[in-house]
């Protein structure tokens, strides 16, 4: 529902949809980035699932009857719809927006749509 009105528009609308939504390639420094941070967010996010399994343990058993790996769902759920958010709003509306504003405005008036969807 997120992304398929961005990624239609995209393809129908511009001559260059890869573009239009703000995909490229990320420099070389941000992939050792990206996965010092990932290591860095691992165990604040660890400690905090614990805390919520030991506060509503029907919480995980129940998520141990819908899944075969409790992680599966949490992957299935989070990763879709963080990836279809980031190419409607930071792809396709900011790089509309960056075409008829400047930077910031265009950046404030994406960051104010983004809020209003969630």
């Amino acid at each position: 529902f997120v992304a398929a009105p961005a990624l239609i528009m995209a393809v129908l609308l511009t001559t260059r949809p890869i573009q239009s939504l703000g995909l490229r390639r990320p420099p070389a420094w941000a992939w050792p980035m990206a996965a010092l941070l990932a290591v860095a967010a691992l165990p604040p996010l660890a400690n905090l699932g614990l805390a919520l399994v030991q506060r509503s343990p029907e919480a995980l058993q129940a998520l141990r009857e819908r899944a075969a790996q409790p992680w599966t769902l949490a992957l299935a759920s989070a990763v879709p719809a963080a990836v279809c958010e980031e190419l409607a709003f930071r792809g396709f509306i900011l790089a509309g927006l960056l075409r008829a504003f400047r930077f910031w405005t265009a950046l404030l008036l994406s960051a104010f749509l983004f809020s209003v969807f969630q």
